[in-house]
């Protein structure tokens, strides 16, 4: 069953509660939901805690809220939503867990285990391991991303505007903040619905301001997708503050003899194609799609001034070193490269302002001091880059909600804040494609690269799980000691606590941020604003 986590007043340090049980109340149901106090036998705030830590969050507040069930996750799909404990995939919780409440009462529940692929035509283990446990076959079996849509989110209002597949929605708030606008995105969507994002939230922004809405809210609650698309971050940012061009990430990665080696090869070798989007050649195609497209080659990014480099070297560097390893020089992406879409994921998004769309004349739809975002510490990876940016250039208001039952601030941004993800399969692949062929093969062998033919690592992972290497260092611009932003810590302007009514009805919440974020009363526990 799904859990939350809610304080009594708003006030109260939160306890957690039967979800099931607190709708029912919510619903008109003839009983008083009583808290839990104790899971198989142990406090039931310190067995969620420690349950927590297993998870893929680098906050401990994070980590917590993952917990718990979540509107804004249930609104993306089926099964979405439900919370670690209901859902967990990482432990085996027993045959059992028994709750008991405060009330005195005590309910004991059977937990089962779902296999999460097909099993047509797989009678033993001989079957089993063709199908689902060899490498060259089981990619062949896994289907693509489901597409749910179009359906109603529960517990959200009536949208004025809204994807298909609830990946983004536009709202409007009623009452004292009728003036309020809200761009609900607990996704940044994957790379069939990216282009329909995009156009959602640009279509929802010249809605509220056609309409006369005066504030903005943005809702990141549980926007931590790694298959999101950094460009809509960076769109999402350009949309809402245009003409600025003044992107306010730098990158870099380790400089040393795989990278120093695949920086020559790559962009050697790209001088001998033309640097297109499409071509009819195949070959051509491809290598700018997977080679030509990757910051390994130096014509794919400018320099920290938003100059080109002149050549491969000027882009190693030798940039900074730090803990004993080199970096390159600082780069920034360029989303004037027409292969940039093609590098990222989606060669279907484009940013406003730059390349085909640099003649784009948008307008400010609403001033920074009247925007406002809110998370529950689960941001990361595109979310985090939208909101480096936001806060750091333009000084938006940041709010969270949940957390650990203590007082005190807690982060906005708990996952990932690398600003880019490479797969071990594919850095694998673009390795042996650059190794192989004419004197290459033999000289890069003589290399470490020859250690990439391994398959190892591949045929041991998971099924439908891969390992990824944060590639690229994510660096705020102006910070002389080159600190990634993976290891700051940094809070959010105000702290909420989610009462029953917000885990059912999101307005209530968004209201709550209203009031604290525009001057209206201030609900935080922590932080002020204002």
């Amino acid at each position: 069953m799904s859990l939350v986590s809610v304080s009594s007043d708003g006030k109260a340090l939160p306890e957690p509660y039967v979800y099931s049980d607190v709708l029912a109340d919510a619903q008109g149901a003839n009983f008083k939901p009583s808290r839990i106090t104790h899971i198989n036998d142990e406090d039931a705030k310190t067995y969620l805690t420690k349950l927590s830590q297993l998870g893929n969050f680098q906050d401990p507040d994070a980590l917590y809220n993952s917990m718990f069930y979540q509107l804004a996750g249930a609104s993306t799909g089926i099964d979405q939503g439900l919370g670690a404990f209901a859902d967990a995939n990482w432990v085996y919780p027993g045959p059992t867990t028994s709750l008991k409440f405060a009330n005195g009462t005590t309910r004991t529940y059977d937990n089962f285990a779902k296999v999460l692929v097909p099993f047509t035509n797989i009678t033993d283990g001989s079957s089993l391991y063709k199908y689902w446990f060899n490498c060259e076959n089981r990619l062949s079996q896994l289907h693509a991303p489901t597409i749910w849509g179009p359906f109603a989110a529960s517990g959200f209002p009536n949208p004025v505007v809204r994807q298909k597949d609830n990946a983004v929605g536009g709202y409007y708030l009623k009452g004292d903040h009728s003036d309020t606008a809200v761009l609900s995105m607990p996704t940044f969507g994957n790379i069939h619905t990216q282009p329909d994002v995009q156009k959602t939230v640009v279509k929802f922004l010249a809605q509220a301001k056609a309409d006369g809405k005066k504030k903005l809210i943005i809702d990141f609650q549980n926007n931590n997708d790694r298959n999101g698309d950094v460009l809509l971050a960076y769109d999402l940012y350009e949309l809402l503050f245009p003409k600025n061009k003044d992107q306010p990430l730098l990158q870099r990665y380790r400089a040393f003899e795989s990278t120093i080696l695949l920086n020559n090869a790559t962009s050697n070798a790209a001088h001998n194609f033309p640097r297109v989007a499409t071509s009819d050649d195949a070959v051509t195609q491809t290598l700018n799609t997977y080679i030509f497209s990757t910051s390994l080659d130096y014509q794919t990014d400018v320099d920290a001034n938003g100059k080109p480099f002149p050549n491969w070297q000027a882009r190693i560097g030798p940039g900074a070193k730090q803990k004993g390893d080199e970096f390159t020089n600082l780069f920034r992406l360029n989303f004037d490269d027409v292969l940039l879409g093609a590098r990222i994921s989606n060669t279907a998004v484009k940013v406003h302002g730059y390349g085909p769309l640099a003649n784009w004349k948008g307008t400010q739809p609403f001033a920074a001091e009247d925007i406002a975002v809110v998370t529950d510490g689960t941001c990361g990876a595109a979310c985090a880059i939208a909101s480096e940016m936001l806060r750091q250039r333009q000084n938006i208001k940041f709010l969270t909600v949940g957390g650990r039952p203590r007082p005190g601030p807690m982060q906005h941004i708990g996952s990932s804040r690398g600003a880019l993800n490479w797969n071990i399969g594919y850095i694998q692949q673009y390795v042996e494609y650059m190794v192989s062929g004419g004197d290459n093969t033999v000289a890069l062998n003589a290399t470490e690269l020859n250690q990439y033919w391994a398959t190892m690592p591949m045929d041991r992972v998971a099924l439908n799980t891969n390992a990824t290497i944060n590639f690229h260092d994510s660096l705020r611009d102006g910070d002389e000691a080159q600190v990634p932003l993976q290891f700051w810590y940094e809070t959010s302007d105000c702290r909420i606590l989610l009462t029953k009514k917000m885990t059912v009805d999101i307005s209530s919440l968004w209201t709550a941020v209203a009031d604290s974020a525009f001057g209206k009363q201030s609900h935080c526990i922590a932080g002020k604003i204002n």
